[in-house]
C-alpha cells in the first residue's frame, strides 16, 4: 500500500460518525478549535464537488470557504444527522445561487 493510501485510510478509519457527532458535541461545548478536524476532513471532497458544480476553480475556492463558513456560524444550531451531506447541500445551495444570479 503507498503512504497516500496508507493515510486516506487512517483518516476514514478514524472519521467515524461516532467520532464526528463526538466532535460536534464538544465543538458545542466551546472547543471551537476542532472545527479545524472538521474542515481538514471534508475541505477537499467538498471543493471537488464545488468545481465540479461550476468549472470555475478560483471562484470554487470561495463557494467552498463560504461554505465552512456557514457551518460555522450555524454550529451551535447544527442537530447532527449527517454532517457530510449537510455539507454537500450548503455547497449545492450556494452553487444554485452563484448560477441564478451570474
Amino acid at each position: 500500500m503507498r503512504d497516500q493510501d496508507r493515510k486516506t485510510s487512517e483518516t476514514k478509519d478514524w472519521y467515524t460518525p461516532r467520532r464526528e457527532r463526538e466532535l460536534i458535541r464538544q465543538i458545542k461545548a466551546g472547543k471551537k478549535e476542532l472545527l479545524e478536524d472538521v474542515i481538514a476532513h471534508y475541505y477537499d471532497e467538498i471543493l471537488r464537488y464545488v468545481i465540479w458544480q461550476i468549472r470555475d476553480p478560483e471562484s470554487a475556492c470561495d463557494l467552498t470557504q463560504e461554505v465552512f463558513c456557514r457551518f460555522i456560524r450555524r454550529v451551535d444550531r447544527y442537530e447532527y444527522r449527517n454532517l457530510r451531506a449537510y455539507l454537500y447541500a450548503a455547497a449545492r445551495n450556494l452553487c444554485e445561487g452563484r448560477r441564478k444570479g451570474a
